[in-house]
């Protein structure tokens, strides 16, 4: 609610500006044409603009499952953005997974999964999974042990509870619009792993098919938006090469980049929750993809796409497994009626307000909508078997409106666990693709098979 309240202001304070006197109207107007002059840069390969780079899984190595017939299987997680409400809803569910087992295996859904593709908020919730699961693996005491996301999550919000960290306080102002440290709390704080082991990156989670490195992490991107052409970027190493990215900036400081494997993983969350007019853009630079020094300025993955469901499909669909999962985590909170009681339109403030979420709001209501049929079309194309899960917010049964904010009280912060979990555990679709994973489905063709009757 913080966020959309501030480009609520925003706009409100250019309106006012736009109906005052008329030296006012034409400072703005002088003001409003420069904002259209922004400056862009061509680049030397122009077809980038029109066809932007997208990751490409055959040059990394891939956690590879198999179910209780020997068949492949991939799985893709797809977490919306929403602040704290996205990373704390996604958690929950996420610890929902742990509950459902792979039999023979010491496996649960949640570490079968191959894919991440997460937008703003919905990162820190796997930023924090890989990072507390990346620290199990690699002390040698755990070897017998089996590792628990709910007790990662109860651990941290017993100790310095860092997946609440005020970041509303220390950054959502007009007074640090030009300046943040917010990656680097990010990488103290959501993304640690503590002393022992340095913060991740992108060579943490892409593993070169050349290299002799074992891979033990699924594939994470994290999305993010170009602001000049508002496509999607999608941080992976072939992107950052492709786009010729050499440097970046972190804490408002050049930093080279002479290998895309050593960009932070804090860098990338936090360009994908980058809200405008409560973060500034985070900026990638190349000195080789133009005539001239240019960069890409790098915004809120949800101003294009807030579920993260064009990355996961795109995954997957690369994915030559035989079965393909797709689950979507989605933290809106979008109304469910369609009709008004007033007949006559909204007002200017309300018709603003609405204007502002409409994209967002409507692209939830469509990607739910178009799912049974469409996704699964799509996938099968490439697949026997095709399951599909989309677990909202909206449906817990005792609902409690939790703004997106980026700071919760610890009520807002169970309950948002607690209806995560709640759902995915009760999850219909959930049940019945892991009943397919141990081999004792015996449900409708229709809801897993591919063949058409």
């Amino acid at each position: 609610m913080f966020l959309r309240f501030s480009r609520l202001i925003s706009i409100l304070i250019i309106s006012f500006l736009l109906i005052s006197c008329g030296a006012v109207k034409q400072g703005v107007q002088n003001k409003l044409e420069k904002l259209n002059k922004y400056p862009g840069v061509y680049a030397k390969q122009n077809y980038i603009a029109s066809s932007p780079p997208y990751i490409l899984i055959n040059k990394y190595k891939l956690l590879h499952f198999v179910d209780s017939n020997n068949k492949s299987v991939a799985i893709a997680v797809a977490i919306s953005g929403g602040g704290y409400r996205a990373s704390h809803f996604a958690l929950g569910v996420m610890s929902g997974l742990e509950y459902f087992k792979i039999k023979n295996t010491h496996d649960n859904l949640l570490n079968r999964v191959n894919y991440f593709s997460s937008v703003s908020g919905g990162g820190f919730a796997v930023g924090f999974y890989l990072s507390q699961y990346s620290k199990y693996l690699s002390d040698s005491k755990n070897i017998n042990k089996e590792f628990s996301l709910s007790n990662a999550i109860n651990s941290d919000i017993k100790s310095n509870n860092s997946l609440n960290m005020d970041l509303q306080s220390k950054f959502a102002n007009f007074k640090n619009i030009d300046k943040t440290n917010f990656p680097l709390l990010l990488q103290q704080g959501i993304l640690s792993r503590g002393d022992k082991l340095p913060p991740l990156n992108l060579g943490d989670i892409f593993i070169p098919k050349s290299s002799k490195t074992d891979v033990t992490l699924p594939l994470w991107v994290a999305n993010s938006s170009v602001f000049q052409n508002s496509s999607i970027f999608s941080f992976a190493p072939n992107v950052l090469s492709e786009y010729q990215i050499d440097g970046y900036y972190w804490h408002n400081k050049y930093q080279k980049l002479k290998n895309a494997n050593n960009l932070p993983m804090a860098f990338a969350v936090a360009a994908s929750a980058s809200y405008p007019f409560v973060f500034p853009s985070m900026t990638l630079a190349s000195s080789t993809a133009c005539n001239e020094e240019c960069y890409l300025q790098l915004f809120d993955g949800g101003l294009t796409d807030n579920l993260g469901i064009f990355t996961a499909l795109n995954v997957l669909n690369q994915d030559n497994s035989d079965t393909k999962i797709l689950i979507i985590i989605d933290s809106a909170q979008v109304k469910d009626q369609v009709y008004s009681k007033d007949k006559k339109g909204p007002g200017w403030v309300r018709l603003l307000w609405n204007s502002l979420n409409a994209s967002p709001d409507h692209m939830h209501i469509e990607v739910q909508s178009f799912m049974k049929k469409g996704f699964k079309e799509f996938l099968c194309a490439k697949a026997s078997n095709v399951f599909l899960s989309y677990i909202s917010l909206k449906d817990y049964d005792k609902v409690s409106i939790v703004p997106t904010n980026l700071h919760l009280d610890l009520d807002q912060q169970q309950y948002l666990l607690r209806a995560g979990k709640y759902l995915s555990k009760n999850s219909k679709e959930i049940i019945e693709m892991t009943k397919f994973l141990n081999g004792s489905y015996s449900g409708d063709n229709d809801l897993g098979s591919c063949k058409t009757k």
